[in-house]
């Protein structure tokens, strides 16, 4: 009976021993599988992240630039200096009693 005990036992630790190593061996193919197939989702995820990057480089400076333009806009309506610092430099304008002479 101890025997025929011991014999069971051989063939439940030999069959346990296969299964783990089948299972084993099923999950290692899916696993490289599964790598092999989200490579290019690695890809793409790593090229949106660096768009992502981008796009709050981009942002932050378009918030500067509006922030400058906002500040810009005030000096315009409330400062007269600055509007006809403006008024000369970007569209050449002069006083009525001031004279332009143009050079050649």
């Amino acid at each position: 009976m101890a025997s025929r005990f011991k014999k069971v036992l051989r063939t439940v630790k030999g069959f346990t021993q296969r299964l783990t190593i089948r299972l084993l061996a099923i999950a290692s193919v899916l696993a490289f599988g599964q790598y092999v197939l989200n490579a290019d989702s690695r890809k793409e995820y790593t090229a949106m992240s660096e768009r992502v990057t981008e796009m709050k480089k981009l942002n932050a400076d378009l918030l500067a630039k509006n922030v400058q333009l906002r500040l810009e806009v005030q000096a315009v309506q409330h400062d007269d200096r600055y509007l006809e610092q403006v008024a000369r430099q970007e569209f050449g304008m002069v006083r009525d009693d001031e004279v332009v002479y143009a050079f050649k």
